[in-house]
């Protein structure tokens, strides 16, 4: 059936704040003015700051840490690498190798931005909606990773942890969503990481958005004049909520808004442009960024502005500045193929569903959702005839694959792109023939070439016929 979709509602991916100060009660390791969260010590002199692509060892910003003798923090507790799942956005320290691509990690960490239960969920389109836990507003898309829940069963009441990233308007745009419980009961350890917005010192209140959280009975943790403030971004722990409604805190601990990164420190930091001026001034998560004379990765220095992804790699000049080397701009996946695997050319990285060629690079996530449920999938598990969702994005001529997912087998193959060509009722989508005669004439609605359609249905020899086509690009 042919119908009309809402142009998916691209929610803004605002990078800041997954900041945090120093040490835990468990790892005296950290200096003091480390940042607890990223877990970055005084001593550091290389980080990278971004979401997990995948394991063995582990892949962050295109580069693969070796973990062999690697000290992880988990939630604030010592940990191991067993506990890091996909699109964990962490925090590593330690080195890159000559070669860029492959390094050693010396400590990860990784902190939950929220665990609770879900209060509201708001659908926006049919690819992304708003969802508030503990007065976190988070942005959730069906391109994210999904645990224990999917895009479409998110209920409110469920208990979920998410991990993502704080955008301008302090919302959590949401990488990853692991479904925890059905309901939250009395005594289970909740907690969130937000920006206080209202304060009521004399009742011992204030607020994160709609959440009021009640801190008579809390320890406070590095406050700035041992009391909170508007503006503050804390983390709260807690157990339970009081008759009122109000979250009680057993812990709210102060937390940084930037990494604790300085002069001739080399740093790798995935996020979003929050303020722009110019190339040589931009802002990302507390950073001031010069790339004007950076080398640009899948974009030019024209495409940035505030709002655009991106990941910049550099050193801290004797300003307080990141003096970037190398920006990746990270457009959004306007491709999505579902269908099983015709051709892999591994030494290329090249994988062909249909008649597509889509290239894998260091960027590319992958994640196995078939019969296998392989953590540690790459490149090298794919064979012919393994079923596959790939989301890309299309550069020039060629089509860059950024997440890679296996599936089960499936009964309908799928392709989204761009129209290239209409001919009565034959139409070309990155060159795969899609026919749509089937579509009553009541459903038919004009094409027009660059219009981003979704098509569904039956493939014989080179050629889809349709039994659902959505077009992507409404208003």
């Amino acid at each position: 059936m042919l119908r009309s979709s809402i142009w998916r509602t691209v929610v803004a991916l605002f990078f800041a704040l997954l900041m945090v100060a120093c040490g835990t009660e468990n790892s005296g390791d950290l200096a003091e003015g480390g940042i607890e969260g990223t877990g970055i010590t005084d001593d550091a002199t290389y980080v990278s700051i971004g979401s997990i692509t995948g394991f063995g060892s582990i892949f962050v910003n295109g580069v693969e840490y070796d973990t062999d003798s690697s000290a992880f923090l988990i939630n604030d507790d010592d940990g191991s690498e067993t506990q890091l799942k996909l699109a964990m956005v962490v925090t590593i320290e330690g080195g890159v190798n000559e070669d860029g691509s492959t390094g050693i990690a010396d400590r990860v960490v990784f902190d939950r931005d929220v665990k609770g239960p879900i209060s509201t969920i708001t659908t926006l389109d049919s690819s992304n909606k708003l969802i508030i836990v503990l007065g976190l507003e988070i942005g959730v898309n069906e391109d994210i990773v999904f645990e224990g829940v999917s895009f479409a069963t998110l209920e409110e009441g469920d208990v979920v942890e998410a991990s993502g990233f704080i955008n301008a308007e302090d919302q959590l745009v949401a990488t990853r969503i692991e479904k925890l419980a059905d309901a939250f009961q009395e005594g289970d350890k909740i907690e969130v990481e937000a920006k206080i917005t209202t304060v009521d010192l004399d009742q011992q209140l204030f607020s994160l958005n709609s959440l009021t959280v009640d801190y008579s009975q809390a320890i406070l943790v590095r406050l700035p004049n041992d009391s909170p403030g508007v503006g503050d971004f804390v983390e709260v722990k807690a157990s339970g909520f009081t008759e009122l409604g109000y979250l009680l805190a057993d812990k709210v601990k102060y937390k940084g808004e930037r990494p604790n990164v300085g002069e001739g420190d080399k740093l790798e930091l995935e996020g979003v442009i929050s303020e722009f001026v110019s190339a040589s001034e931009f802002t990302i998560r507390g950073i001031t960024v010069n790339a004007e004379n950076a080398i640009f990765k899948k974009g030019s220095i024209t495409d940035l502005a505030a709002g655009i992804k991106v990941e910049v790699e550099g050193r801290i000049n004797t300003s307080d500045v990141l003096e970037a080397s190398e920006v990746t701009i990270k457009l959004g996946s306007s491709i999505k193929i579902s269908a099983p695997v015709a051709g892999i050319d591994s030494g290329n990285g090249v994988i062909t569903l249909l008649s597509v060629d889509l290239t894998v690079d260091e960027q590319t996530s992958f994640q196995d959702t078939g019969l296998d449920q392989l953590k540690y999938f790459n490149l090298d598990h794919v064979e012919i005839g393994d079923w596959l969702m790939i989301r890309a994005t299309l550069i020039g001529d060629e089509v860059i694959a950024s997440q890679i997912v296996r599936l089960e087998e499936k009964t309908h193959v799928t392709l989204n792109g761009p129209v290239e060509s209409v001919d009565l009722e034959m139409l070309t989508i990155l060159g795969v023939s899609v026919d749509i005669s089937a579509v009553p004439d009541e459903d038919k609605i004009e094409i027009d070439l660059g219009d981003i359609l979704s098509a569904t249905g039956q493939i014989s020899g080179d050629i889809i016929f349709v039994t659902e086509l959505e077009r992507e690009d409404d208003d």
